[in-house]
């Protein structure tokens, strides 16, 4: 833990932040396993768990928010079509200076 500057956090002698459990890596770990669209028995697998149902009971929360973030991205896309396409045409865009009939400079990305 002090090798990976993982030890607890002290203020005025009080620790307001543990240091990070053997227990709390492995269960973060296995979350992130999750998040990265691993199925239950790769992560299951890869934790040694015995059985299946194990892994399912401990995660079934990280499995339900991946669920959700994976149906919000959809919807999301639903309505404004591919974000990183728009996203990557939108920052090779360029700025175009023009006046309107009134004399006003007006700035437009073309």
């Amino acid at each position: 833990m002090k090798r990976a500057r993982l030890e607890a956090v002290g203020r005025d002698g009080v620790i307001v932040e543990p240091a990070p459990t053997f227990h709390s890596l492995r269960h973060s770990h296995g979350s992130a396993l999750i998040a990265a669209g691993w199925d239950i028995e790769e992560v299951s697998a890869r934790l040694d768990h015995a059985n299946v149902s194990t892994t399912q009971r401990i995660y079934v929360h990280a499995y339900d928010a991946a669920r959700r973030s994976s149906a919000r991205r959809d919807r999301l896309a639903g309505m404004y079509g591919d974000l990183e396409a728009n996203m990557e045409a939108l920052t090779r865009r360029s700025p175009q200076h023009s006046e309107n009939a009134n004399g006003a400079n007006i700035l437009q990305w073309a």
